[in-house]
């Protein structure tokens, strides 16, 4: 009988894809912490839109020593159904090498944990030292990536999570066989599943492949990108992926909390995801199984901080997505935008009629920000431009309809945007070479 037991459970272990000798530390995964670094003036707005984005409470905020050597931060927790985040606002420099380690995980026996990472081949970076509640350690796994292990004098009692969080890792071919060797060495679990083909619109690299590895454990989900590198912004900037159960909804709330969608939602494997920047500057993948459907924006928040780039990224993605109501929404009212192609400045509803005429003529129309630059409320974005004409065209100036003719175009163009403090566009100006465009069509010669 006790052979049978034994039997048992390593059959068990086996099928949950854990060495058979593999301890766990893991506490739960809600005490899985995305560690965020943030300008302390940038603090506040950060957590207060990442918990009106996803719900749930705060900490309360302090300011520690939390490095062995002398420093100060500003810290709080944001413990939300999808995922906690810890939140560092830094009054000092912030010593080496932290702000580099991605997450903080909780374990119930420190020394063992350490050493068990030791042993399964991760270094150590920074040695085991003391905190205001606890103890902590920074290792290093192969491909460079880095996490806190750390332990409370006093155990804490976070509720469960609604939905797992999914700790984003990107890595190279080089080096990502020897991390999952030896992170499940340490932190038991399995490969969910490991893709060779995956679609590489994951990634914004659209009409391509590339390598994804799925990781359930104690300590709770990862997920592997496998890649070259060659990845256009903001893919690899994110840290975390959060499940909701609705993206549309939370997206609606997170836009309204302050924070930014930077790439257009897209549906892969039955996930349908986006990428959002929060205040402060974090990138944060959300995800849905339910299809995407888009929900009213209440009022704009005003007082959301400087114009940056990611509002630029936000004017492409919204164009990239071929939804006039997503285009129309980065307007004010009273928008005033100079095309070369009309004949007299178009207001709002010029803009509806003349791009839903654009993304019909140009079904792949597609934009891509190759440099943003900003100065207060004014922004200028560098594009490239692209798309095919494959459906009818009317020309505004001579209300001649013509239809499409397979030909494709591919030319630089430059927006000069006019920003309001709600961060939506009041005027648009727009630049390219229409001759050139021409010439691609054979509109002429």
């Amino acid at each position: 009988m006790c052979l049978n037991r034994i039997a048992i459970l390593f059959a068990a272990l086996a099928a949950f894809g854990a060495p058979a000798n593999a301890a766990s530390y893991a506490v739960g995964p809600q005490y899985d912490t995305a560690h965020i670094y943030v300008a302390p003036a940038d603090f506040d707005r950060l957590i207060g839109s990442f918990v009106a984005t996803f719900g749930g409470t705060m900490s309360k905020q302090g300011v520690f020593q939390v490095t062995p050597t002398p420093s100060q931060t500003m810290q709080q927790l944001a413990l939300t159904p999808a995922g906690t985040i810890s939140v560092f606002g830094f009054t000092t420099a912030i010593p080496y090498p932290f702000g580099a380690e991605r997450t903080g995980y909780l374990v119930n026996d420190f020394d063992a944990a350490v050493k068990a990472a030791r042993d399964a081949g991760a270094e150590v970076i920074v040695a085991p030292f003391p905190d205001p509640i606890g103890r902590d350690a920074v290792v290093s796994w192969p491909g460079g990536v880095n996490m806190q292990i750390y332990w409370h004098t006093t155990p804490p009692a976070y509720a469960a999570l609604a939905t797992i969080p999914e700790n984003r890792i990107y890595i190279s071919p080089d080096r990502a066989d020897s991390f999952i060797h030896d992170f499940l060495a340490f932190a038991g679990g399995k490969v969910v599943s490991d893709d060779t083909k995956a679609p590489g619109t994951e990634i914004g690299r659209r009409g391509e492949t590339y390598r994804r590895v799925r990781v359930q454990t104690p300590f709770g989900k990862l997920a592997l990108m496998v890649t070259d590198g060659h990845l256009p912004f903001p893919y690899g900037h994110e840290m975390t992926g959060y499940e909701v159960p609705d993206l549309g909804t939370t997206l609606a709330k997170a836009t309204k909390a302050g924070a930014v969608v930077l790439t257009s939602p897209t549906t892969s494997e039955g996930r349908t995801a986006a990428m959002v920047q929060f205040p402060g500057g974090y990138i944060a993948e959300i995800h849905s199984g339910s299809p995407y459907v888009p929900r009213p924006l209440s009022a704009p928040v005003v007082s959301l901080g400087p114009v940056g780039p990611a509002d630029v990224q936000h004017w492409a993605t919204a164009w990239n997505s071929h939804d006039i109501g997503a285009v129309m929404a980065l307007f004010t009212p009273d928008v005033i935008i100079h095309q070369p192609s009309n004949p007299k400045p178009l207001d709002a509803a010029g803009v509806r009629g003349f791009f839903s005429m654009i993304f019909k003529a140009y079904p792949d129309f597609h934009v891509d920000v190759t440099q943003a630059v900003v100065d207060g409320t004014k922004a200028v974005s560098i594009e490239r431009v692209t798309g095919t004409w494959s459906g009818p065209y009317t020309d505004p100036a001579t209300g001649m309809t013509t239809p499409g003719n397979g030909h494709k175009f591919d030319h630089p163009g430059v927006m000069v945007l006019t920003y309001q403090p709600d961060h939506r566009i009041s005027g648009v100006d727009i630049y390219w070479d229409r001759l050139t465009v021409d010439q691609q069509l054979g509109v002429r010669p």
